[in-house]
């Protein structure tokens, strides 16, 4: 079956047990259409970033991004490259101008959690620094 960005994001927000899974999906996703798999993802990431509320559904979202973007190696499982979780958050450092506190509470969050994550030889770009100092 074709599965969508969409879909993973539905599966995703009703329990982690999918993650795994829907993480590889994701991946197979994004490396056959960059540009498409990101848009997707962002598409999807503007309705979790609305959430104020620390709701199970859509912690389990963040979780899931976080984990997508930074997830290791294993078993044959290839990660996204830093280039991936630097321009996921570009784009979140993007959104951080947001009249709404619930989306600058939940670009704060998938920032330092991206941030945290990020392999130790990871190069942050300069634009990308200058946003995060900002």
């Amino acid at each position: 079956p074709n599965t969508t960005v969409p879909d993973i994001f539905n599966e995703c927000q009703k329990t982690t047990a999918n993650h795994q899974k829907n993480s590889v999906i994701f991946r197979r996703l994004y490396r056959a259409d960059p540009a498409s798999g990101m848009k997707d993802l962002q598409r999807c990431l503007k309705a979790v970033l609305t959430q104020f509320k620390r709701q199970p559904a859509t912690e389990r979202c963040i979780k899931y991004v976080a984990r997508l973007a930074t997830y290791g190696v294993q078993k044959d499982e290839l990660p996204l490259d830093d280039e991936f979780a630097l321009n996921l958050c570009e784009w979140l450092l993007s959104m951080s101008g947001s009249r709404d506190k619930a989306v600058r509470y939940r670009v704060c969050q998938l920032v330092e959690t991206l941030m945290n994550a990020l392999s130790d030889d990871a190069e942050i770009t300069d634009t990308l620094w200058e946003s995060l100092l900002e």
